[in-house]
């Protein structure tokens, strides 16, 4: 099947700990931080009551993943099915040791020209209203982290943790859909640690 959407997930800009635009963002309450989990970024799609898995690239995940289809299938049917025809969700893939993992944190349930805080409320709401029902093992919601004290933790619990490091997101902001692969965005920060030369 070929890649359905006529957009591509955009890529945050880098931004190193420490400077002065990453202590102005923690500082800013328009500014939430999301852990960034190691693992695939992932876009998934529906047709026909069948399950697609998207990398960043355009490229279809042809895994198996039995599980992980079966709860996004539960997802859509309970929440999503009703509201729009094209629904998509955008998170990041983990597969380890015979786990797999889907950390959802976008998608255009609540309409993607809606803000970012307005996505992750229909997001929400959908997750769960189908894990109360039917709990969910393998599709989990990335943790949002608000407010200074929290979001300056944020970083180095989430490299404790063993993640990547964190994403910095303007909660307001509209779903920037990238032409092409790779396109980076100012909406979103990934923060990592600033290179220090000896």
């Amino acid at each position: 099947m070929k890649y359905p959407l006529p957009f591509f997930p955009p890529k945050p800009t880098w931004l190193g700990k420490g400077t002065s635009l990453y202590n102005r963002l923690i500082e800013d309450d328009n500014w939430i931080v999301e852990p960034k989990f190691n693992g695939d970024r992932c876009i998934v799609t529906w047709q026909e009551n069948q399950v697609y898995l998207w990398s960043r690239n355009g490229v279809e995940f042809k895994q198996e993943l039995k599980e992980l289809r079966s709860e996004l299938l539960k997802l859509y049917e309970r929440h999503f099915k009703i509201r729009a025809k094209e629904v998509w969700y955008e998170g990041e893939l983990q597969q380890e040791n015979g786990m797999q993992r889907l950390w959802l944190f976008d998608s255009n349930s609540g309409q993607a020209s809606s803000t970012l805080e307005k996505r992750r409320f229909h997001l929400q709401a959908g997750f769960y209203a189908t894990h109360k029902s039917k709990p969910l093992d393998c599709v989990k919601l990335t943790p949002w982290f608000e407010g200074q004290h929290f979001k300056s933790m944020a970083y180095d619990a989430a490299i404790a943790n063993g993640d990547e490091g964190i994403v910095l997101k303007r909660r307001d902001s509209s779903y920037h859909m990238a032409k092409k692969p790779g396109e980076e965005i100012v909406d979103w920060f990934k923060v990592k640690e600033t290179i220090k030369w000896h």
